[in-house]
């Protein structure tokens, strides 16, 4: 039987040993390993939410924190320098100017304070004052290059140049409305009494004149009669004036008339006054004013309908004959008709382009601020700086206009008809350069004389006075000594000698001069005299005296120049030595003493501070091969009359025409002198005396501080409406515009905290109240200076850009952050290039994207420049100027043309120039940063202006700049330290994490594998399966059932077994 079953059976066993132990290995590593998967995504999620929390709570401001802003590392612990490299010149004769020197080369430390600090919860906002100032640490300064460029003589021409026509235009204007302001009313009312009753000489003599001698007389006098409209005007004029006004008292004093009958003709009770009062009713009701409408909203609806003078409802009789315009009444008020809608029919101007309203609004000059009035010369100026540069939107949102077409229809007016006819003169659509030295060559022969009166009435006396003290053996202390103790007056005169030129000089100008000059007040410090007792020296009332003396000197030097007056006048010497050089060419007395007096072509050899010739025969002789000068007739012509030079309209087609050689016979006839060389003269005129040459003797600092120059005054002089521009600032500066006299001592900021939009914190919103990128400049509005916002790109452009020291925080390889430029006033974008470590503290660092720098302006020629690499600046600082990375890194050399700094071409310098931010990513605080920047001026186009430029292409190098910015390390790993923890966290978890889950579900793979192969061998004697049991089970029945024996057995078995189970029941439940 045992054989039987051992012969079909398999032994069951149980699991035991290496299987079950792979299997345990299997589980674990599995489970371990999901774990650490676990571990890796998720922790360094939930570190870096902590870690932003934690950095939103350092970083962004609180309202308790106001008076903190900046002391967190990014404007506080900082160490920040600037360095300058300022390039210069020789000698003022310069052949190349692309070739320069260092000038200078000044290193400061710069300090910045934050003053009147506001927060804003609603705006997310922090506003504040801020002021930096440069304290110098270094400097070298190379005296062998003391000549810079004259900035402000480049500004002035940019200045002219950048206004198109606007000035002349608005001259022409504002004449216009003034004449029609107080024209138009008389004439208009005059015209309406005239037709209706005042042209009948029988009713005028027998009811207006009645009772009056010489009625006739008074009616037919031609200039102030009642037989014409313009002179009937002037009765008009009295009854509006009253018996105060002139022409009341001068009609009366013409006529001879008493004052009761002045009463009779112009008094309330008069028909005159009754006609008056109709006409005045009449347009009252038709224009909905209150009782009378005034002069200008008269002036206003003739100037945009004509409506005044033709609309015949307004008359107040049928007989009344309607004109089209003032003009028609009294042509000699303008070169035309003045109206804006006639002009608009002439010219066949689109009828659609305006209606009734907006020209009315255009007109509105009741007040000379009215935002959408054409009169405004700020207006006047946007519109054509708008229009230029094809900005409609501008145009429209100023002057309430609704379609391009409406623009172009005031352009066409202000251009083609305004100047050819209210001005009476060509517009010859010359250029920029054109316009600019037009402007220039109006003042050049006047204000030269006058330069040159200034200097040489002081000059020339000094100069004869200290001749004359060797001559006649004078000594200092022979005048001193007289009212001052005797060792005083040694002392002070052997500080200020009258044997050397520098001594005398200073003695003479300061008794010229007078006590309240700079001259005196230095001669008082110089020598330690006190003003009482300079006026005593300088006393004229005996030759004994110093002024005594020289007054007698001045007076014989002016008989022997045989002046018209004497002492000689500014004027005349001025004009004498203008013409022919004159006074200095010729010594009159003292000959022998050279160490004063020596004859010269021109006052540059005599000591002029701007070392230019200003003699007229000087400049045409040595820079434009005319071997004479002009003629008094030539300078008459030049300087007054009808084709004078003073006035635009001439100048600007002289300048065109000769320029392009166009009718040069024409003016050849008209100036009695060849044209091609008075134009060439003019320009070295304008160059030299005028602006006082295209290099001038400077600190380099002032390059760096700006300064005052009197050139730009030329802009500012006079009155507006006949040309000058009281907006134009006398401060030049190419450095730092926001700290510097163009706009204002400070600088408003306001920028942005974080805690709304964390990705802005310390972005700008606004500057000096802009919105947008804004100056905040003077502007003139019509009667007097005002600030406002100019936008120098005439374009709005949002800020994005930080102030270089906290960008927005989690930044990363992908991400561009923007620094707000302020020499561009504008963001300059930079990008990513390396990682760099500073000891603990790990950094991204973005250099600057070139491409930001390749700003495309398309065909617009008011950009002036568009070169890659070169970014153009000159809006900003109102100069040619454009801005490059340090030395014209990254520009093209056929760009900045044949360039030489110290020698050297500016590639050999590249390696030294970096422009970076090293930030740390998730605070988003620079670290370190570096700019490089080289500003130049542009001269890739003719400037008229500067005949020394014509031979120069590429871009002068002025300074180039480095400005550097390094946090304090430690500073910032105290407080931000933990950004390194947290980190390092993250990074450790997905660092072992990642690794670890690898190496745990490797591990399972590799038990797995073994605990199968173990389980494959022991199949043979390992535990039987479910299945295989149940059938040897049967198999087992069957047997038992087929032997007898075994099956009797069975039975004996199995009753004992459950007996056994019953009695073990019973012991179960017995216990208890």
């Amino acid at each position: 039987m045992n054989a039987d079953l051992d012969s079909k059976n398999i032994p069951r066993v149980k699991r035991t040993g290496k299987a079950k132990t792979y299997h345990c290995l299997f589980v674990s590593c599995i489970i371990g390993g999901i774990i650490a998967l676990f571990a890796a995504i998720f922790m360094p999620i939930a570190i870096n939410a902590g870690l932003g929390k934690k950095i939103d709570a350092k970083i962004l401001l609180k309202e308790s924190e106001i008076e903190y802003w900046g002391h967190t590392p990014g404007n506080y612990n900082i160490d920040s320098t600037e360095n300058y490299k300022v390039f210069g010149y020789p000698t003022k004769e310069v052949t190349d100017l692309l070739s320069v020197e260092t000038a200078g080369d000044h290193s400061f430390n710069v300090e910045k304070k934050y003053e009147k600090i506001s927060y804003s919860v609603i705006e997310d906002t922090i506003t504040f004052e801020q002021t930096q100032e440069l304290k110098e640490k270094d400097k070298k300064v190379n005296e062998a290059a003391p000549y810079l460029l004259n900035l402000g003589a480049f500004s002035t021409n940019y200045l002219l140049s950048d206004k198109e026509n606007f000035k002349e235009i608005y001259s022409l204007l504002k004449d216009s409305a003034e004449q029609m302001i107080e024209n138009l009313v008389p004439y208009v009312f005059s015209m309406n009494a005239y037709y209706t009753a005042m042209n009948d000489k029988n009713i005028v003599t027998k009811s207006v004149l009645a009772g009056i001698k010489n009625s006739e007389a008074i009616f037919s006098d031609e200039e102030m009669g009642f037989g014409s409209i313009k002179s009937l005007s002037k009765w008009i004029r009295a009854i509006e004036g009253g018996a105060t006004s002139d022409m009341y008292k001068s009609l009366q004093s013409h006529f001879s008339l008493k004052d009761a009958q002045m009463d009779q003709i112009v008094g309330t009770k008069s028909f005159l006054k009754a006609l008056y009062s109709a006409t005045q009713v009449s347009f009252a009701l038709q224009y909905n004013c209150r009782k009378a409408c005034d002069n200008t909203t008269m002036f206003a609806i003739q100037w945009s309908s004509q409506n005044v003078t033709n609309l015949q409802d307004t008359f107040i009789s049928p007989k009344v004959k309607a004109v089209e315009s003032l003009y028609d009444l009294d042509n000699s008020l303008f070169g035309a008709r003045p109206e804006f809608s006639y002009a608009l029919a002439k010219n066949n101007i689109s009828a659609e382009a305006l209606n009734l309203t907006q020209a009315l609004r255009l007109a509105s000059i009741a007040s000379f601020d009215d935002s959408a009035s054409i009169f405004n010369p700020t207006n006047l100026y946007l519109f054509f700086s708008s229009y230029l540069t094809e900005s409609y939107d501008n145009i429209k949102i100023k002057f309430k206009l609704v379609s391009n077409e409406q623009c172009d229809a005031i352009y066409k007016y202000l251009i083609d008809y305004v100047i050819p006819k209210l001005g009476n003169y060509e517009d010859k659509k010359g250029t920029k350069q054109h316009k600019s030295f037009a402007n220039l060559v109006t003042h050049a022969i006047q204000k030269t004389e006058q330069n040159l009166g200034e200097f040489l009435y002081y000059e020339l006396f000094s100069r004869y006075i200290g001749a004359a003290l060797i001559k006649d053996k004078k000594k200092c202390t022979d005048f001193v000594s007289k009212g001052v103790e005797k060792e005083r007056a040694e002392a002070a005169c052997a500080k200020v000698p009258f044997d050397k030129y520098e001594g005398t000089t200073l003695w003479s100008k300061a008794f010229m001069l007078g006590p309240e000059s700079d001259l005196f007040q230095h001669l008082s410090q110089v020598t330690n005299l006190t003003t009482e007792e300079l006026e005593k020296v300088f006393s004229t009332s005996s030759s004994k005296n110093y002024g005594g003396y020289a007054n007698s000197v001045i007076q014989d030097i002016s008989k022997q120049l045989k002046c018209s007056n004497k002492p000689c006048s500014k004027e005349e010497l001025a004009h004498r030595q203008f013409m022919s050089a004159g006074i200095t060419s010729k010594i009159v007395k003292y000959g022998g003493v050279t160490d004063f007096l020596q004859e010269a072509e021109s006052v540059k050899d005599w000591n002029y501070d701007k070392e230019v010739a200003m003699e007229y025969p000087y400049l045409a002789k040595n820079k434009c091969e005319q071997e004479e000068g002009i003629s008094e007739e030539t300078y008459k012509l030049l300087t007054s009359g009808d084709h004078s030079l003073t006035l635009y309209k001439n100048a600007i087609n002289f300048v065109i025409d000769v320029d392009q050689g166009v009718n040069l016979s024409n003016y050849t006839e008209m100036y009695k002198t060849d044209a091609a060389k008075l134009f060439c003269t003019m320009r070295y005129m304008v160059q030299d005396s005028l602006l006082g040459g295209i290099l001038i003797r400077k600190d380099s600092l002032d390059f760096i501080n700006g300064y005052e120059d009197d050139i730009l005054s030329i802009l500012r002089e006079g009155d507006f409406s006949k040309g000058s521009d009281p907006s134009v600032q006398t401060h030049v500066s190419i450095n730092d515009v926001y700290y510097n006299r163009t706009l204002i001592e400070d600088v408003t900021l306001e920028l942005f905290t974080g805690n709304r939009h964390p990705e802005k914190v310390k972005s700008a919103r606004s500057i000096n109240g802009g919105v947008y990128i804004n100056n905040v400049i003077p502007y003139f509005n019509g009667t007097n200076i005002t600030y406002g916002n100019l936008n120098p790109y005439q374009t709005n452009i949002r800020l994005e850009g930080t102030d270089g020291l906290q960008f927005g925080k989690n930044l990363g390889k992908g991400s561009k952050p923007k620094y707000f430029d302020v020499k561009k006033i504008q963001d300059v974008q930079y990008k990513y290039v390396d990682t760099k470590s500073f000891d603990d503290i790990n950094t991204l660092k973005y250099d600057l994207d070139q491409d930001s720098l390749q700003v495309s302006h398309e065909d617009n020629e008011d950009r002036l420049f568009n070169y890659n690499g070169i970014y153009n600046i000159s809006h900003t600082f109102k100069l040619p100027l454009g801005s490059s990375a340090g030395y014209f890194k990254g520009v093209e050399g056929s760009t900045y043309g044949s360039v030489k700094i110290d020698g050297k071409e500016p590639s050999s310098m590249h390696g030294n120039v970096e422009n970076f931010f090293s930030i740390e990513p998730v605070s988003g605080f620079t670290i370190d940063s570096k700019r490089n920047e080289m500003l130049a001026i542009d001269v890739h186009e003719k400037y008229l202006t500067f005949p020394d430029l014509d031979k120069v292409t590429g871009f002068i190098p002025l300074m180039n700049s480095q400005a550097e910015v390094k946090i304090n390390e430690q500073v910032f790993l105290n407080k931000y330290g933990f950004v390194n923890s947290y980190v390092n966290g993250a990074f450790y978890f997905r660092v072992i994490g990642f690794p670890l889950a690898g190496l745990l579900l490797l591990a399972a793979g590799a038990f797995f594998f073994l605990y199968t192969r173990y389980r494959e061998k022991n199949e043979s004697y390992s535990v039987m399966s479910d299945s295989s049991f149940k059938n040897e089970q049967e198999r087992l029945v069957e047997h038992t059932d087929k032997n007898p024996e075994i099956k009797e057995r069975y039975e004996e078995t199995k009753d004992i077994q459950d007996s056994t189970r019953l009695d073990m029941l019973d012991e179960d439940e017995g216990s208890p």
